[in-house]
């Protein structure tokens, strides 16, 4: 996350994301693992289901890819580094 004190801009510490899923991933509704693959978090469907915001959560779901696109360029893969801070960050709970 560059928005983070300390972080970077550097390609390793990014990926490109639609607004929809920026907007899920910084509301830690999804997120991806150190080897790359989506996850999607139980609690936060549990939360959005307490609030009744569930409408369409399973078309969303069923259209995530199970794990993101790579870069042709191994050294543009996101870092395992980012990828766990930025998990800690949004407090990441599956």
């Amino acid at each position: 996350m560059v928005a983070v004190d300390g972080s970077t801009d550097e390609t390793s510490n990014g990926v490109a994301l639609c607004s929809l899923h920026h907007d899920a991933m910084d509301k830690s509704l999804v997120s991806f693992n150190a080897r790359y693959q989506v996850e999607v978090s139980s609690s936060a469907l549990v939360d959005l289901g307490t609030r009744k915001l569930l409408g369409g959560h399973k078309e969303f779901q069923a259209n995530l890819k199970p794990a993101i696109l790579l870069p042709a360029d191994k050294r543009d893969y996101p870092n395992k580094r980012f990828i766990d801070r930025g998990r800690e960050v949004r407090s990441w709970q599956a």
